[in-house]
């Protein structure tokens, strides 16, 4: 007999329950990565928490999973997800939110493992704007009776996460506003088929999942994920729960349902998963299989390289190498920066790699960590320190020395650190620095943990919205295989392979061609007198004509033979995969050189502006 010692209650209603209510038992769990478990209590693991689940779980219980599963983990990098799957689906789940990380590994492989889960996944609130059907056709709501409760569930994004996905462009989606989407499922999942509650299964920051419990009343219970702590909150009158992450622990959720204008929350426990839980037997042997089948393949080929990479620690620690400028540009076409920075220090193969077959052993001798990435709102003048900071020991071959793209800069080894680098001469992208101007800077987490600029730097984009360098240059191989393959379906929704600030330079001034974007008007109605209710739904398709016409706006442009010759310039000198040493840093090595420099960068600028 199984005995759970581990439970924290969090909320507890005295009052009695009404001989005429209904009952409901709700399982919640969210952000769940490493199926093997921790080494530290709470120790979590897909076994135990399946024990732990079977325990708590009875005919009356609901079990709902609220977004982050197919990544990253180690043994996703090997398995693509369907370890967690195979996991997954021995859980009897209802029904599952879709997370940012589904998508790390691409729409491909996410629609593949949406099709092997027995559950279903949802998303609300992302439409595909040309046919205006559910983004990759994903369940918007599900209704389901458990103990004579009819319940409506629905799932919900925000836009801070999907903005910043690797691989898929914002530009080719149709995203609403959770705000919008919860009241409109909401009232109509009451309303039109008869459900008792209606529960947001939500993938959003804390302050979004407030502003929901304020805004959307008809909404009855929140239970979120992308936040890792363990937290529940009553709202005005809604709970809005976060069960903390990684099998570690879940929340058990009591309900008690008078009819469909109340439902009462009488008490939440906290469980926590630990070591005093035996393993479910079945999962255990799932977990084993797929790591004996991860170190299989190691040696699978991800593509070919067709020049060597010098990852000799005496490169990456002391200039620019070709290796540090391929990671770079990767993350580059991957996130919305304008420049990347990694530290030498971080890339670990110390050897040349050859040309030839490139493979996941080799990508993990230079990545071995996680390789988490961040991107942070810098003005000119703070890289310009970063740079100083960066180079002022680069004698002592420390690890600091920074691997760059989209910034080009150098630097005079004859001068006293902290007075190396000369602000003239940076470059981001093609201009010359502006030392008041905001930057978007991609770095690597342990720059940021280590860099007291950085550490106070603002944050554009938080590494959980970003997936793990590795995976973006697994993906990265997968695009110049499939562009080369000349697939079919290349063009939707996959990985870039050139900065992705590039590709909006080109929109934007594509957007001004006449040849390429003719003028389009917004719908009119010429009625003089409408009512206050026909006016706001006129206002709401307006703005959202406005949106699928900005979508569709920036289709003709990509789709233009403009825009695509310029793009496969661009392209093709990534589908090469010969990385090159281009420059981005230049030592100077007297004063004399430093003004020929500077003179060089005189006359391009008269140049320029003749």
């Amino acid at each position: 007999m199984v005995h759970i010692e581990n439970q924290i209650p969090i909320f507890n209603d005295p009052k009695p329950l009404d001989a005429n209510s209904k009952t409901l038992r709700i399982i919640h769990f969210n952000d769940v990565y490493n199926i093997e478990g921790l080494l530290e209590e709470p120790v979590g693991g897909a076994a135990r928490f399946k024990t732990a689940l079977d325990f708590f779980r009875n005919k009356q219980s609901l079990v709902v999973f609220s977004g982050d599963a197919f990544s990253p983990s180690t043994l996703s990098l090997f398995s693509k997800g369907n370890q967690m799957v195979d996991c997954l689906n021995k859980m009897s789940i209802h029904a599952a939110a879709i997370g940012n990380h589904e998508f790390d590994m691409g729409v491909e492989i996410l629609n593949k493992l949406v099709k092997r889960s027995n559950f279903p996944w949802l998303l609300s609130n992302i439409y595909d704007p040309e046919t205006l059907k559910p983004f990759l056709e994903l369940n918007t709501q599900v209704t389901l009776t458990i103990n004579n409760v009819k319940v409506g569930i629905i799932a919900l994004a925000e836009k801070e996460w999907v903005k910043s996905l690797s691989s898929v462009s914002f530009d080719d989606i149709l995203f609403e506003s959770f705000v919008y989407v919860a009241r409109k499922f909401a009232k109509e999942l009451k309303l039109k088929q008869n459900c008792d509650i209606v529960i947001a299964l939500t993938h959003m920051r804390w302050k979004n999942d407030e502003t929901l419990a304020k805004k959307v009343p008809e909404v009855d219970l929140i239970l979120g994920g992308h936040d890792h702590d363990y937290e529940a909150k009553k709202i005005k009158d809604c709970w809005v729960i976060k069960s903390g992450s990684d099998f570690k622990e879940f929340s058990i959720i009591e309900l008690e349902i008078f009819n469909k204008q109340m439902s009462v929350v009488k008490s939440i426990k906290k469980v926590l998963v630990d070591s005093k839980i035996p393993e479910d037997r079945e999962i255990k042997e799932i977990i084993k299989k797929y790591k004996i089948e991860a170190d299989q393949k190691l040696d699978e080929q991800l593509g070919i390289i067709n020049t060597p990479l010098d990852g000799l620690y005496e490169t990456v620690r002391t200039k620019e190498s070709n290796l540090g400028n391929f990671l770079c540009d990767i993350i580059l076409s991957s996130i919305n920066a304008d420049c990347a920075i990694i530290n030498g220090g971080s890339l670990r193969s110390d050897r040349i790699h050859p040309a030839g077959p490139f493979t996941r052993r080799d990508l993990r001798s230079i990545l071995p960590y996680d390789s988490e990435l961040v991107i942070v709102n810098l003005t000119g003048a703070q890289i310009h320190q970063l740079l100083e900071s960066f180079i002022s020991k680069y004698e002592l071959k420390g690890g600091r020395f920074p691997q760059v793209s989209g910034l080009y800069f150098k630097f005079c080894t004859y001068k006293p650190p902290g007075t190396r680098v000369n602000p003239e001469l940076i470059k981001i992208q093609d201009d010359y620095l502006n030392m008041t101007k905001v930057y978007r800077l991609a770095i690597n987490t342990f720059l940021r943990n280590v860099e007291p600029i950085l550490k106070d730097a603002p944050i554009a984009v938080s590494q959980e919205n970003i997936p793990f360098l590795y995976i973006l240059v697994e993906n990265y191989f997968k695009t110049v295989r499939e562009i080369k393959e000349k697939k079919k379906d290349v063009e939707v929704h996959r990985s870039q392979i050139v900065p992705i600030v590039l590709i909006d330079n080109l929109v934007s001034k594509y957007s001004k061609d006449p040849e390429v974007l003719p003028k389009q008007s917004l719908p009119r109605n010429d009625k003089k007198h409408l009512s206050f209710k026909f006016l706001a739904f006129f206002v709401l398709e307006t703005l959202k004509h406005r949106k699928v016409l900005l979508y569709k706006e920036k289709r003709i442009i990509k789709r233009s033979d403009k825009f695509m010759k310029s793009l496969e310039s661009y392209e093709r000198k990534s589908l090469e995969m010969a990385p090159k040493c281009e420059q981005r840093t230049i030592f100077v090595k007297d004063e004399k050189e430093l003004l020929e420099y500077l003179k060089e960068k005189e006359l391009k600028i008269l140049d320029e502006k003749n």
